[in-house]
């Protein structure tokens, strides 16, 4: 069997949810077919560097379209032309199609392969008709749902914000929920084009499978591995909380711009030493909070599971989004006790005091990262609990078999 698995950039190293997912899919895909890979490019990373990491994990050939996705801000008259989504349009563009066109002459087997998996929405608008037999669409985030969910979530304002500052916030949020509400009914086209060429729709969770309607469903959870560590393995720091995330990542910034300057004045109101650090890529988009008392803007780190074990706490405080968050695994695989929202922790098999806390209101949220910090026994517990639930449902050793016999079935 021949796959071929077109992703947005290579996904080495798996510094965040989506590339851990894609690594995880590659490896099941090279135990079961023949993989070649092709990459949009849009982290960035030159061509070479993204071969060297696919050729060292199993990928057989790789292929990065040789103009990648303009990452610029899209000019609004072109969106209110277009009929598509503003994040759709960088992957329309005719350089995509153009690069896509090209790799042919470079071994490319267009039409050639037995199955393709597309790793997302966006892949799916940029990837050429007739790349083979069989194809597979990994929608593992909502577009529409994440939208529409946004427009449900009021902005994030700190007690200390001044009268101009919280009204120009105010005026922000409601011109992107204008153009959200656009979107959102624009994204419905998308999918139902997308659905109509797909022989199978993988989604992360029950929740996205019984929101969405397809012929052939499967899902497909996002999982972990803990590379031979124990959950006892772990030296918290007392009052240390820590959010992890893709920081540009709009659900990742709301959420960090929240807890920072909504829930944490609250917390250390009873606890003055709480200390809050925000890990994860693309630091830059939430620099202001660095001015936030006791928020520590960490950035990327080498290993994000050594921030997890020295932590107290994790908070997943996501306000909107779709899909399933990778982070709740990321702290349940690591023995790390938990405070999350409704919506964080949506499509994962868990429940509210059995293995983490559900809060939704910052007064709330506040109150359940203090239970944790005050309470060693109840911490313990909900730690303990959410490390049994991983092992039993979210390795990805355990996943990746499903997606092996999921293609080897459509092949057939």
């Amino acid at each position: 069997m021949r796959a071929v698995h077109i992703v947005q950039s290579a996904p080495w190293p798996s510094t965040d949810g989506t590339r851990l997912r894609n690594a995880a899919v590659a490896r099941a895909l090279s135990r079961v077919a023949d993989l070649h890979m092709v990459s949009l490019g849009v982290a960035g990373v030159a061509a070479t560097d993204e071969e060297s990491a696919a050729l060292a994990h199993g990928v057989e050939r790789f292929f990065q379209v040789p103009v990648p996705p303009s990452r610029a801000a899209t000019p609004v008259a072109r969106w209110v032309r277009s009929g598509r989504p503003r994040r759709l349009l960088p992957f329309e563009t005719p350089e995509v199609r153009a690069g896509f066109a090209s790799l042919a002459g470079s071994g490319l087997d267009i039409g050639g392969y037995d199955v393709v998996w597309l790793s997302s929405a966006y892949v799916a608008a940029a990837a050429p008709d007739g790349l083979g037999r069989r194809v597979v669409l990994d929608l593992d985030d909502d577009q529409r749902e994440l939208l529409r969910a946004a427009r449900r979530a009021r902005p994030a304002v700190g007690t200390d914000t001044g009268v101009r500052d919280r009204a120009a916030v105010w005026a922000r949020w409601g011109t992107a929920q204008v153009a959200n509400a656009v979107d959102a009914r624009r994204w419905d086209g998308v999918y139902d084009a997308a659905f109509a060429a797909a022989d199978a729709v993988v989604v992360c969770s029950e929740d996205d499978r019984r929101r969405l309607h397809h012929r052939r469903m499967a899902v497909v959870p996002n999982g972990y591995e803990l590379a031979g560590r124990a959950t006892s393995d772990r030296s918290p720091r007392p009052g240390v909380a820590v959010f992890v995330g893709l920081m540009s990542y709009e659900p990742n910034r709301d959420a960090a711009v929240w807890v920072a300057r909504e829930v944490w004045p609250k917390v250390r109101a009873c606890r003055p030493d709480a200390v809050l650090r925000l890990v994860g890529r693309n630091a830059d988009a939430v620099a202001e909070l660095a001015d936030c008392p006791g928020v520590e803007v960490v950035g990327e780190v080498d290993d994000v599971a050594d921030e997890l074990r020295a932590a107290a706490l994790a908070v997943v405080p996501i306000r909107f989004g779709g899909g399933t968050r990778l982070k709740v695994v990321e702290a349940m695989a690591n023995g790390v006790p938990m405070v999350s929202t409704t919506l964080g922790c949506e499509g994962i098999d868990v429940r509210n005091g059995e293995h983490l806390l559900i809060a939704d209101r910052a007064a709330d949220f506040a109150a359940a990262c203090e239970r944790i910090f005050a309470d060693a026994a109840l911490a313990d517990r909900l730690a303990a609990a959410a490390a049994e639930r991983f092992e039993k449902r979210y390795r990805w050793s355990t996943i990746e078999a499903g997606i092996g016999e999921l293609v080897t079935d459509l092949a057939r």
